[in-house]
């Protein structure tokens, strides 16, 4: 599957906006308090939604919530989340899953968020200079080697 084809930026818009606000205050927070606590219950809360997926009933979800509003707050939390986790994509993707959407729509709604969120946070970051030189230096680097890779491997003959 080609994931290009099912990217939904517009789709994806009311998310990456609830998300940019959430952003800078998860930025604050990381700095300011002590997130050891906070990781062990998202990692609890996300044990917990697994074991919820695994016995939940085939026809449950959310199917007619669909309003701007709970998009927004969904990428609030998701952008909030982000921030203090690196994980931006994890309640939109639960979002989603809830609202019983396919996995290829799903993708494509929330790989978008994804990037921008975490494009967002480093440039927050740089910007108070919460990341050093190095570290963007070695992000840009990565990025590159990583892109050049999947040129090269879509235009290889070996497949």
């Amino acid at each position: 599957m080609v994931l290009r084809k099912h990217l939904a930026w517009r789709g994806s818009l009311t998310l990456i906006v609830g998300g940019a606000f959430g952003i800078p205050p998860a930025l604050f927070l990381l700095k300011h308090v002590d997130v050891t606590a906070f990781r062990v219950g998202f990692g609890v809360f996300l044990a917990l939604y697994s074991a919820y997926m695994i016995f939940r009933p085939l026809a449950a979800g959310l199917r007619n919530t669909e309003r701007r509003a709970h998009e927004a707050a969904i990428g609030f939390a998701g952008g909030l989340l982000g921030g203090l986790t690196a994980m931006p994509g994890a309640l939109p993707t639960m979002w989603c899953d809830l609202r019983g959407m396919p996995k290829d729509q799903q993708r494509g709604l929330v790989q978008p968020f994804i990037a921008t969120m975490q494009v967002f946070a480093l440039v927050l970051l740089v910007a108070q200079n919460g990341v050093s030189s190095k570290v963007l230096l070695d992000a840009i680097l990565h990025f590159q080697h990583s892109r050049r890779a999947r040129h090269w491997e879509s235009h290889s003959s070996v497949k």
